[in-house]
């Protein structure tokens, strides 16, 4: 028996390790943070179907950000950021959460060029063979709302439309006018501020049907969060109001036929999985379904047996036979602690096969890491390069605006090395650069950072340093520079400005006066060290021995 368990363990094992390697891989591009509703029920609509896939799927989600991040440098920096961690890795497919995350998409990301897509979005006008898009069906959900609206409600005698943004208030008010027949009169409500809106539904009949499309802002701009608004319009109005987005379910509106991002998310991927299967998309979607508040339906007094059979009924009571779920809960406890007990007879296998995966895990994250790493460090030289060394930078700033202190900025340029590299090849120069590199490296203290910024020129950051004090060192740097023996060249010099931060500074003006000192010890016959502050005292040392020129 205990072989047996032994055996059974084992296949179970080597079945989990078989799901993981042989798993879809799809790669999730949000436009919003997730703690956005749409974003956040989208993304359980797409975890709900990898559960259900038991292993077969595997996703990996990142976030555009728009609402903080909507610059285009912003943008070019997440792209090679998403590039760098994806374009060697198996993706199979791509979905697209909403226009920005779309058009980013298709803009950015090249890697994902001939990889099928599925967009949530009505941007895109003329997507390729491989792209599905998917966008709000009006003609199906405001009719299927409609025939609910009257149904729950048969003896409404009009229709109150809240009016939103331009375009979409546009298509949902021609579609109610094809569906409402020409006896009952529909108004549609707009520019108007809250409390205008709010007075006048509070005065509306009972058999008036209100339906409510998502805005953000009055006629004298006043901003409003759609859910919260209608959860205040629905404690006022007198009449039952209606809507066709999940994420405004739950606020006291009756419900209707809704947008479902969950269903959005689930059918992006079917589609997804589809085309991967078979280089063909279905024919048809299904992207909402019915959701009724209950509580709305008795406040309102609306017909309970007209409810969608297929709805999803939000508040309703809990039958009495679930109250007995409690002694099923304590009968499930009992057959799986037995269970459990079983099993703890080969826990000393499973131990060592989880030992054993753990350190594959291990082993392949460490590869991760190292992978993320090279992504911040310059190739040629070892050093960090812009996106390495800038979040120290910004960590500096910040430690200075909170507790003051010092901190300096060396910018080091090599004194004619377009004239080295058009002279004795690129392979010289990139030698020169290293061993310029290596140059700083033995030279610098072990609190200060050097990068490669770009080309010929280095930064480096001097944490906790004067701008006198840095002087010093960047005169050390110079000399130990212009000592380097090349068997290939002739010596070279290094310029370098010298600036020290000042107090709420932001980096750009920083690194501004830091890079004209440098340019003004370039104009000024190179091989020269300059400070960027007339008022900085120099060392009576280093004046006598070296010579230090100050910019004015």
């Amino acid at each position: 028996m205990k072989h047996l368990f032994q055996k059974i363990i084992f296949v179970l094992l080597l079945f989990s390790l078989a799901t993981a390697l042989f798993a879809q891989k799809i790669l999730v591009v949000n436009t919003y943070n997730p703690s956005f509703p749409w974003a956040s029920s989208f993304n359980l609509g797409l975890q709900q179907t990898a559960e259900k896939s038991a292993g077969k799927l595997e996703l990996f989600f990142e976030d555009l950000d728009i609402t903080r991040f909507s610059s285009e440098e912003d943008q070019q920096n997440f792209a090679r950021y998403v590039t760098a961690k994806y374009e060697n890795y198996p993706i199979e497919g791509i979905v697209g959460n909403s226009d920005h995350a779309c058009a980013f998409i298709e803009k950015y990301l090249h890697f994902a060029e001939t990889l099928p897509k599925a967009y949530y979005t009505s941007s895109l006008t003329r997507p390729s063979k491989n792209t599905l898009c998917l966008d709000f069906e009006y003609n199906e959900t405001i009719p299927k709302t409609w025939n609910f609206m009257s149904n729950v409600q048969p003896k409404i005698s009009s229709v109150f439309i809240v009016a939103g943004e331009s375009l979409l208030t546009e298509n949902v008010y021609n579609e109610f006018l094809k569906v409402v027949p020409s006896n009952i009169p529909i108004e549609l409500y707009k520019d108007f501020t809250f409390q205008e809106l709010k007075d006048k539904l509070s005065t509306l009949d009972r058999t008036t049907g209100v339906f409510f499309l998502p805005l953000t802002k009055d006629r004298n701009g006043t901003p409003a969060i759609p859910k919260k608004l209608l959860a205040d319009l629905t404690q006022i109005s007198s009449a039952p109001i209606y809507t066709s987005w999940e994420t405004l379910s739950g606020t006291g509106c009756v419900g209707g036929e809704m947008l479902s991002a969950q269903k959005m998310a689930q059918e992006l991927l079917a589609g997804l999985q589809q085309y991967i299967k078979t280089e063909t998309f279905h024919t048809s979607y299904s992207i909402s379904l019915p959701i009724v508040d209950w509580t709305a339906i008795e406040k309102y007094s609306l017909v309970k047996e007209a409810i969608p059979s297929d709805a999803l009924i939000l508040h309703k009571p809990v039958p009495f036979y679930i109250t007995h779920a409690k002694a099923i809960l304590i009968l499930v406890n009992i057959l799986l602690a037995a269970f459990i007990f079983i099993l703890l007879t080969s826990s000393i296998l499973i131990i060592r096969a989880y030992r054993k995966l753990r350190k594959t895990n291990e082993d392949l994250a460490e590869a991760r890491k190292k992978a993320e790493e090279l992504f911040l460090y310059d190739t040629l030289t070892g050093l960090f390069n812009r996106r390495g060394i800038e979040p120290r930078i910004e960590y500096e700033l910040n430690r200075k605006k909170r507790f003051g202190g010092s901190v300096s900025l060396l910018m080091v340029d090599i004194d004619f090395f377009k004239h080295v590299n058009d002279t004795y090849g690129h392979d010289i120069g990139d030698n020169v650069l290293v061993k310029v590199s290596e140059t700083l490296l033995d030279h610098r203290r072990s609190t200060d950072l050097v990068s490669r910024w770009g080309g010929e020129e280095f930064l480096i950051l001097l944490a906790d340093t004067e701008e006198n004090r840095a002087i010093l060192i960047a005169e050390k740097i110079r000399i130990a520079c212009s000592n380097i023996r090349f068997s290939e060249t002739n010596n070279i010099t290094v310029s370098i400005g010298v600036a020290e931060v000042k107090q709420d500074e932001s980096f750009e003006s920083w690194f501004k006066r830091t890079d004209t000192a440098l340019y003004t010890a370039k104009n000024s016959g190179r091989n020269k060290t300059v400070s960027a502050s007339e008022t900085c005292p120099l060392p009576s040392i280093l004046v006598d021995s070296v010579g230090i020129n100050k910019s004015v």
